[in-house]
């Protein structure tokens, strides 16, 4: 059954028990076609939800369409969208399947892509010798799990033992058996932990570890996504010691993240001619395929592994003039808005709408999650107690407005008047804390009528923006303007 979805979830934790039917998530702008994508993004992305009937249970399609399978790369790209259409069960159920699967007979990889029968698809699996294995999904699930718990504050994100195994065995085991290790990363070889020279009868020769989610190349034994990748995990993990409270650990794994990020932007960084390579031959000691722009080079930026705006800006630019194929557009309209790039954000939001493979899965999410977490800039933050908003209309002659979106267990509303007003109403049964932000610096915003002193900071890109915070109460509402 799909669309009439019950979602049952117990937490561990705090005991509360949440039951939504179909997603009731509504959003309207000023912009019909905005209104018409958004819609279509709703219905397309939920008609891929299943009920938990199937033997995996909770679960949505995030894999080439009629394969009934959840992927790795798929799901960590999915997972927050899926949060915002309400299938927390579904994230939660998958991710875990992801990290209770991973083995030291697979060379502490899991399996890359789960079906609906709760085994690995045999499209990609044939035994734990046998199977096709990006090597970035690990660390990108590993990212994407503390996402999720910013997004939800579940904290079986951080405590779940399942979980902390994963975390684990990821950084410290699968870095060593596929030597990932910085110091390894120009001499390890392009096949490892598989038979070598390749049987005509072995299934998936050369696939068992590809050091890259671009599978179109060959001939290379490193990529830049794969250490954009690993830097995102370790820095992720730092963040989920830290709240832990384990200090030192948590410093153990920053500085292990700095020494990955380090690593791309210097040796990756084509200083002469200002670009970054992707593809490491080991073998030819130098990169290969130079000065060609590649979707891959996406990663670079998803990651947000770069060290300053101006080689993130040149980074975005030349993922703009390359090939991509509808898993990378689908990252874009988020990744612009990131990198403060509205009227391109706005125009791959069509672009995307549009496309000839829009039917894959990852589309109508990264649909939902471009609009919600980029144009209406909301972005939740357990480890800190707020919900973040920074809005980007093309225009102060525009609003948009998004109500019944689950954040923390609560559901709220949020409108925002052009980039000058924004509104937030708060229909749970708890307070909530609120980032009202406003990209500029002004030495006054107002709320609810009352002028209030703001504080500043940056983005990703050094934008400076105001913001002021303050607690909305259970069934209160509030303005801020400037």
């Amino acid at each position: 059954m799909r669309k009439s979805i019950i979602l049952i979830y117990i937490s561990i934790f705090n005991c509360i028990v949440t039951v939504a039917k179909d997603s009731n998530l509504i959003f309207s702008s000023s912009i019909s076609d905005l209104n018409e994508a958004f819609k279509w993004s709703k219905n397309t992305a939920l008609s891929y939800a299943h009920d938990g009937t199937d033997p995996v249970g909770f679960w949505y399609e995030a894999a080439l369409p009629n394969r009934e399978a959840f992927c790795m790369r798929d799901i960590a790209h999915q997972s927050i969208g899926g949060e915002i259409l309400g299938l927390s069960n579904h994230n939660y159920n998958m991710m875990i399947k992801f990290a209770e699967n991973i083995s030291a007979s697979k060379d502490w990889c899991t399996y890359w892509e789960i079906n609906k029968n709760d085994k690995p698809a045999p499209v990609d699996y044939f035994n734990d010798e046998q199977f096709w294995y990006n090597l970035p999904s690990n660390f990108d699930v590993v990212q994407a799990c503390f996402k999720l718990y910013e997004w939800t504050g579940n904290k079986e994100y951080l405590y779940n033992p399942v979980f902390i195994n994963f975390y684990e065995k990821t950084l410290y085991d699968y870095i060593k058996v596929w030597k990932l290790e910085t110091e390894n990363l120009l001499t390890r070889s392009t096949h490892m932990n598989t038979e070598l020279p390749f049987k005509e009868e072995t299934k998936f020769n050369g696939n068992r570890g590809i050091p890259s989610y671009i599978e179109s190349e060959s001939g290379f034994s490193l990529a830049g996504d794969l250490v954009a990748s690993i830097y995102a995990a370790c820095d992720a993990y730092s963040k989920i010691l830290t709240i832990k409270g384990d200090t030192k650990r948590a410093e153990f794994f920053r500085n292990k993240a700095q020494n990955y990020k380090s690593f791309i932007n210097d040796k990756f960084w084509n200083n002469k001619e200002n670009y970054f390579n992707f593809f490491w031959s080991s073998i030819e000691g130098d990169f290969i395929m130079k000065n060609t722009p590649t979707a891959g080079e996406t990663y670079y930026v998803w990651f947000d592994a770069l060290e300053t705006p101006t080689k993130s800006q040149t980074t975005i630019n030349r993922v703009l003039v390359s090939e991509n194929n509808v898993e990378n557009l689908s990252h874009l309209p988020l990744l612009l808005y990131r990198y403060r790039m509205p009227e391109k954000a706005y125009e791959m939001l069509y672009t995307l709408r549009n496309h000839d493979r829009k039917e894959y899965p990852e589309a109508s999410f990264g649909l939902i999650e471009g609009i919600t977490v980029g144009l209406m800039g909301i972005q939740p933050k357990a480890s800190m107690n707020i919900i973040q908003t920074l809005p980007q209309l093309i225009s102060n002659e525009q609003w948009a407005e998004i109500s019944n979106l689950s954040i923390f267990s609560s559901l709220v509303n949020i409108r925002h008047e052009g980039n000058y007003k924004s509104i937030f109403v708060n229909n749970s049964e708890k307070n909530l804390n609120w980032r009202a932000s406003f990209y500029g610096e002004y030495d006054k915003i107002y709320l609810n009528g009352k002028e209030c002193s703001p504080k500043y900071a940056v983005d990703v890109m050094g934008n400076i923006y105001s913001y002021i915070d303050t607690e909305v109460k259970h069934g209160e509402r509030q303005i801020c303007n400037i």
